[in-house]
């Protein structure tokens, strides 16, 4: 009996946190024949093919391909033959190609960050979201990024206008989840309301321990501002990398004032040499974010996707930026708002007890962020293994 091909689109490089995410390896050991087309090398271009764990998995099949050209070619090639579980980053041309090619679309969004404050109503479309980047550039003067993001949202519009490119089947892990997708979404496209993949992660790792960790520690989640690739994409950098350092350094010693030890969750991305030494010599981990949330007294972010382990174990939260990283990135202030915080401001002065009194954490927000980021309050409980390997293969029944 012939394996039901399952064709995987990665707009970065394969690495294990994706694989984690999507679950592949467990795809595989289902009984698929799966083949991950790695799209960065035109979607991503300036991504580094940095190894952070790389395929964990040896059965793993990874075709890379260079333009819009090669992967239109390969569609035509598997034309009603296979089924496409969508990770790449949104993009209407290759959604509309697996649709004309009768390739049936799975999207599973295995997380998100909010791009509106909890009291926006209704359906907040992708624009808002590229019109405020764009006004941030404008204030920096960062006109290369200004272009790309008018050209990209043109170029969205008239794909929906005119091919209206759609998903078989949405997989969502909450209820706002879905407001990034709507525009995909026609009458025959099968919705599901799930969970993402921390949730499943935080269930397994409960009760686990990391050694070497002080009794009273906050955990700072890097997210590698200085070299972050997605950055370069946007065309964008923070200017001055030894004021963020000192800043974080300061804020740091001002935590340890209180009697908490600042212990650092490294970015899975971060080339690790040199960092203890950005961080003040402090203790540095790799690949343990979940676990070090879990035992932590709390979590220090600008605007981690961590956040959600933060949220499942009720840890309170600091949010901490400065004037450029606002100027960067609107949602630190967005997302802040979902817990009725503050963002404590690296270059303006922060007293012990404003810091003091945002350690704390409040039960009604983290249900209302767990329900719209985390998991659907209809949600079955069905690993999402078993979900996609379920739709798979009802899909591919109907080629």
């Amino acid at each position: 009996m012939n394996k039901i091909k399952l064709i995987v689109l990665l707009s970065q490089p394969v690495n294990a946190h994706i694989e984690r995410k999507l679950n592949l390896n467990q795809l595989i050991e289902k009984g698929f024949d799966l083949e991950v087309l790695d799209l960065s090398a035109f979607m991503m271009p300036h991504y580094p093919n940095v190894d952070f764990r790389l395929n964990e998995s040896p059965n793993l099949t990874i075709t890379k391909l260079k333009s819009r050209k090669n992967l239109k070619s390969f569609l035509e090639q598997y034309s009603e033959r296979c089924v496409a579980l969508d990770a790449a980053n949104q993009d209407p041309w290759i959604r509309h190609q697996l649709n004309c090619n009768q390739i049936p679309v799975i999207r599973y969004i295995a997380g998100g960050l909010p791009v509106s404050h909890p009291d926006v109503d209704g359906n907040i479309s992708s624009t808002v979201s590229l019109i405020k980047r764009a006004l941030g550039r404008v204030k920096r003067a960062e006109i290369t990024g200004l272009i790309k993001n008018v050209f990209e949202l043109c170029y969205k519009k008239y794909y929906f206008l005119f091919y209206r490119p759609y998903l078989n089947v949405l997989i969502i892990g909450g209820e706002r989840l879905l407001w990034n997708e709507s525009q995909y979404i026609n009458k025959d496209t099968l919705l599901i309301e799930s969970h993402i993949s921390d949730l499943e992660e935080y269930e397994k790792l409960l009760g686990y321990k990391v050694e070497r960790l002080p009794e009273k520690y906050l955990v700072f989640i890097d997210q590698n501002i200085l070299n972050h690739p997605d950055f370069a994409l946007q065309n964008t950098k923070y200017t001055d990398p030894i004021a963020y350092i000192t800043r974080i350094q300061n804020f740091f010693e001002k935590v340890e004032r209180l009697g908490y030890e600042v212990v650092i969750a490294l970015h899975p991305r971060a080339d690790e040499s040199g960092l203890q030494h950005q961080f003040g010599n402090r203790k540095c981990f790799k690949h343990k974010t979940a676990s070090l949330v879990a035992n932590s007294t709390g979590i220090i972010t600008h605007f981690s996707n961590a956040i959600n382990y933060a949220v499942l174990n009720y840890k309170p939260i600091l949010f901490i930026a400065d004037t450029e990283l606002i100027q960067m990135n609107f949602q630190i202030k967005i997302l802040s708002s979902w817990f009725q915080k503050s963002v404590l401001m690296l270059d303006e002065e922060i007293s012990l007890p404003s810091l003091q009194s945002e350690l704390k954490s409040e039960g009604v927000y983290y249900q209302r962020y767990k329900q719209n980021f985390i998991q659907c309050k209809s949600d079955a409980g069905m690993p999402v293994v078993d979900i996609l390997s379920e739709q798979v293969m009802r899909l591919s029944k109907l080629n």
